[in-house]
């Protein structure tokens, strides 16, 4: 397990993505989309969005992140 999901409840939504982009290279493709996930359902739910957002906010940090 990674060092982002070890501490995920310890960790801020801006440290949690802050420290994705250092692992970003070690780390494998199939975890960071899996961690990305865990992140932007975190947002959803600290602003009461609905969970219908989170497929949409995943696809659009992957592909501001160039992945």
């Amino acid at each position: 397990m990674c060092l982002i999901c070890v501490d995920f409840d310890k960790l801020t939504i801006e440290e949690s993505i802050k420290n994705l982009g250092e692992m970003k290279e070690v780390i494998s493709e199939d975890h960071y989309i899996e961690v990305v996930n865990k992140i932007m359902t975190r947002i959803a739910e600290k602003y009461d969005l609905s969970p219908d957002l989170i497929a949409p906010m995943v696809t659009d940090y992957l592909s501001d992140n160039d992945f």
